[in-house]
């Protein structure tokens, strides 16, 4: 390439008005440094705002042109100059603790400011957070009522139960002799059996000898009449050793000792335990069979702690079960557990339920119903007029000429109507909101912000 092409653009790209561009500079940053005042300026006013948590974010405005308008309206009057409730103000629908003297934009969010009046920052007396809406306004915001009342506390409690064997309805049987199981009837676990029922036969030397004693007992008074005490003392050791009296009068007419003893089932039931089989070689104190009277069965459901004021030994409850819908078993709650189990929380209400037919079986899932009253006479509210902040809970009356006031309240046990009661905060007649209340609390935390902006020293007006 010839050297001159090369020398060409070397010329070009070398500056030569350097010190006309450094003048140039310096009278800008002279010009902005009011503006960099007034930014901080606002920016210090937007500290001051009501919510402290969204002004913590906001430090200056985006746009160079806030930053001149919020200067310029250092210099309006403050709070005490009538002029000042004159003066259109303007907030952020989302962020009302962005309060400024001219139209523009939110420095959070971006969104237009809105116009609200000053004179309607709650100037007018009234309690803390009370406002005034036009009836208009109020009929389209679908605002309703409804008044605090005076009833009772009523309230139904619904809990999950297992059906369970009642433990009074159960019956052993102990061997109190020794010896070997010869036969056994009640051979298969779960089977019903009637009381008199034969079991097993037992064979026992010891028994054999206690029943040879009753029999030659019996001779000897057929003979001499003068033996009734042997035959007593024959029949209590043997009563002693297990024997009803229908089967030791039986023994005591034979002729010589039966090689087995049959034992009877004392009660209607199932066999719910069977250790035993047949061959088996038995101790005296050893359970042979677990008998089970299931016409009477329990219902153990897990009441959570909550629910424990509304629940008494003695209420009626309802049962309903998984396997039977639509039908309904009535019963009464007969013990409830001292301890409430750390797992769960709950405690083990216990539930009598008759079974006459033997349909109920224990292991069945069951939904109990225990309807309470826990009050004769409470102050009730209905729970849609609350609103729940998670630390306290704000209503908002309604009072003449469109205002309504916001009023913290200590709620009390919830009944199955949509009420609550309260405890403190209201009296009976107060009128409550119960639909569009949520607006009404941004309109109500809007005028707060509005009214402590306006009270604080050195702010726009």
């Amino acid at each position: 390439m010839p050297p001159r092409m090369r020398a060409r653009p070397l010329e070009r790209t070398r500056p030569r008005h350097r010190p006309a561009r450094r003048t140039l500079l310096l009278l800008v940053v002279a010009a902005l440094q009011p503006a960099t005042l007034a930014v901080a300026e606002d920016a210090a006013h937007v500290h001051a705002t009501p919510v402290a948590e969204d002004a913590a974010h906001v430090h200056a405005p985006p746009v160079a042109d806030e930053a001149f308008h919020a200067h310029a309206a250092s210099a309006e009057p403050h709070a005490g100059h009538p002029e000042a409730a004159k003066k259109l103000l303007y907030t952020c629908g989302m962020h009302p603790q962005v309060i400024r003297d001219r139209p523009g934009d939110c420095p959070i969010c971006g969104m237009e400011l809105v116009p609200i009046a000053a004179g309607q920052a709650g100037n007018e007396p009234g309690p803390a957070g009370a406002i005034t809406i036009d009836p208009a306004i109020v009929q389209n915001m679908g605002v309703r009522t409804a008044a605090v009342v005076e009833g009772p506390l009523r309230r139904t409690v619904r809990a999950n139960g297992i059906l369970a064997e009642a433990e009074p309805r159960q019956h052993d049987v102990n061997l109190r002799v020794s010896g070997w199981i010869e036969r056994l009837h009640a051979n298969v676990q779960g089977m019903q059996v009637r009381a008199g029922d034969p079991l097993f036969d037992l064979y026992s030397p010891e028994l054999q000898v206690a029943i040879g004693e009753l029999i030659a007992a019996h001779r000897a008074r057929d003979a001499h009449g003068s033996q009734a005490i042997l035959v007593a003392a024959a029949t209590q050791k043997l009563e002693l050793l297990g024997l009803s009296g229908t089967e030791i009068e039986r023994l005591g007419g034979l002729e010589a000792p039966p090689a087995t003893v049959t034992f009877r089932s004392p009660i209607d039931g199932a066999v719910i335990e069977k250790p035993i089989v047949a061959g088996d070689a038995v101790q005296a104190g050893m359970r042979a069979l677990r008998i089970v009277d299931h016409r009477e069965l329990w219902v153990d459901a897990r009441i959570f702690e909550q629910d424990l004021p509304a629940v008494r030994v003695g209420q009626p409850v309802r049962v309903t079960l998984a396997s039977r819908p639509g039908e309904v078993t009535e019963g009464r709650i007969s013990f409830l557990h001292p301890m409430v189990d750390p797992a769960t929380r709950t405690v083990t209400a216990r539930l009598t339920v008759p079974n006459p037919g033997l349909t109920l079986r224990p292991g069945m899932f069951a939904t109990v119903e225990i309807d309470s009253e826990l009050a004769p006479r409470a102050l009730l509210v209905p729970r849609a007029a609350v609103i729940d902040s998670g630390t306290q809970s704000v209503v908002f009356l309604a009072r003449a000429g469109g205002q309504f006031a916001p009023r913290r309240v200590t709620l009390g046990s919830g009944a199955d109507d949509g009420n609550v009661a309260v405890l403190d905060g209201l009296v009976a007649g107060d009128v409550v909101v119960t639909s569009g209340q949520f607006l009404l609390d941004a309109e109500s935390n809007m005028r707060e912000a509005l009214e402590r902006f306006l009270a604080a020293p050195g702010h726009v007006h």
